[in-house]
């Protein structure tokens, strides 16, 4: 009997099993390996142990601080898709006149790949591009500008078409939660004279904390390390390094200048403020909302 649940016990790890080994090649072994690389100068296949070193030489290189600087002003969006996912996920609960057909287009721009969204707005905003037409035939012509092209625009043109194609995630995810809610409070507050203001912020409010959570913690994770597709396919890191953003940092030195010592130290120190970053999400989650499920 006592053989008999020993085994019953190893069988859930032997399911386990085969997932468990494809985490630990797709996922661990790739980060063992750029934390181990991060220690060396490599050239070719030789390879100097160079320590700390290459931390060091990215700690006193402008254009590490200005790729770190680009990724925080990132953080601009994650408020801006929060606060606009709140406001039309409730107007989509609500029920408004079209609600049906505003939320397949919401979802749209997400369902597009990023390499084509880059593409498309390459075109429209760049200096005889799509929006400086319609601005030169509205009579604003005086506001056109190569939007993509200077460095006081560039990087917010960037954030633009990121809050435009990642905004329908978070309003359906946000909508999802509220679509859970029990609707006999909001009958019943509806009844007592609650108008939509009061019900979203004594009901509706406290029951997307959860997923607003998970959902502002992925913001920042997405503005440190997924800003590589609209970098490169739009400005390129341009002009003049303006644009440069960690990820795209990373490649750069990798790809282009065969740096991999610098590269992998630059990779381990982006994968240590992601860590940090869902640390915090699970911290909150746990202290906060007390594991409510999202």
């Amino acid at each position: 009997m006592i053989l008999l649940r020993e085994k019953e016990k190893k069988v859930p790890y032997c399911f386990l099993a085969p997932s468990l080994f494809m985490i630990a090649i797709v996922f661990i072994y790739p980060i063992i390996t750029v934390l181990y690389d991060s220690m060396f100068q490599i050239s070719g296949r030789k390879r100097t142990f160079a320590g700390l070193e290459n931390f060091i030489l990215l700690l006193k290189n402008e254009l590490f601080w200005k790729s770190v600087t680009n990724n925080l002003k990132f953080f601009i969006c994650v408020p801006v898709l929060i606060i606009l996912g709140i406001v039309l996920a409730v107007l989509l609960y609500n029920q408004i006149p079209g609600w049906r057909i505003y939320r397949v287009l919401m979802l749209i721009p997400y369902i597009f790949s990023i390499t084509v969204t880059g593409i498309v707005f390459d075109c429209i905003l760049r200096e005889n591009g799509l929006l400086n037409g319609i601005l030169q035939k509205i009579g604003l012509g005086g506001l056109a500008q190569a939007w993509l092209g200077q460095t006081s625009t560039a990087l917010y043109a960037v954030m633009a078409v990121i809050i435009w194609k990642e905004l329908g995630f978070g309003t359906m995810l946000i909508l999802a939660r509220l679509m859970s809610v029990d609707e006999s409070l909001v009958e019943a507050a509806r009844l007592d004279g609650a108008g939509l203001f009061t019900i979203t912020r004594r009901i509706l409010l406290p029951e997307i904390k959860p997923v607003v959570s998970f959902y502002f913690v992925l913001c920042m994770i997405n503005m440190l390390s997924w800003l590589f597709n609209y970098i490169y396919v739009m400005t390129k890191g341009g002009p003049m390094n303006s644009t440069y953003v960690m990820d795209f940092y990373i490649y750069q030195l990798g790809a282009k200048y065969v740096n991999y010592g610098l590269s992998s130290a630059l990779s381990v120190i982006l994968l240590f403020v992601t860590f940090c970053l869902v640390g915090v999400q699970a911290y909150v989650r746990t202290h906060v909302f007390h594991d409510e499920e999202v």
